[in-house]
């Protein structure tokens, strides 16, 4: 345990901004997604985390379809994994609970590549798009029935 913990301190700059860097990667990917919203401040924040919302869908089924396909994220906090509701911290920063219930944690660890970030951009890209594709809320957001939240 100690030799573990001199080997972390000895490379935790060097990890946490290779972190920050992939972490960066995401958020830009992940922002290019229609009605689609960081949580939290995009630097303020873990090297080692992001959390989107997506409106129009629902975070477990992100997370299935991302784990068919070796990611493994979250929809919420880590202390509430395995809880079917939206996160109360982002019911608690002003997400609404259809926008909070379409969220995306992911936890970066420092031996993450950049080539593994842009599989992760382009299959939650993929996913979000396939699941908007027979969502009904989505369907009604498109057609003007509801106004889009996130913009």
């Amino acid at each position: 345990m100690v030799a573990a913990l001199k080997e972390s301190v000895a490379n935790m700059d060097k990890n946490n901004a290779h972190m920050t860097k992939i972490r960066d990667r995401l958020i830009k990917g992940l922002s290019e997604i229609p009605h689609s919203a960081l949580n939290g401040d995009a630097e303020k924040r873990l090297a080692g985390n992001v959390n989107f919302s997506f409106e129009g869908i629902e975070g477990e089924s992100i997370l299935i379809l991302l784990d068919q396909k070796g990611i493994s994220a979250s929809s919420g906090s880590a202390c509430t994994s395995g809880a079917l509701d939206p996160s109360h911290v982002l019911l608690s920063i002003g997400r609404i609970h259809d926008v909070a219930h379409g969220s995306l944690r992911l936890s970066i660890g420092e031996d993450i590549t950049e080539d593994e970030a842009d599989y992760i951009i382009s299959s939650v890209k993929e996913v979000v798009e396939w699941l908007r594709g027979f969502s009904p809320v989505w369907r009604d957001l498109v057609a003007g029935k509801k106004d889009f939240i996130l913009k």
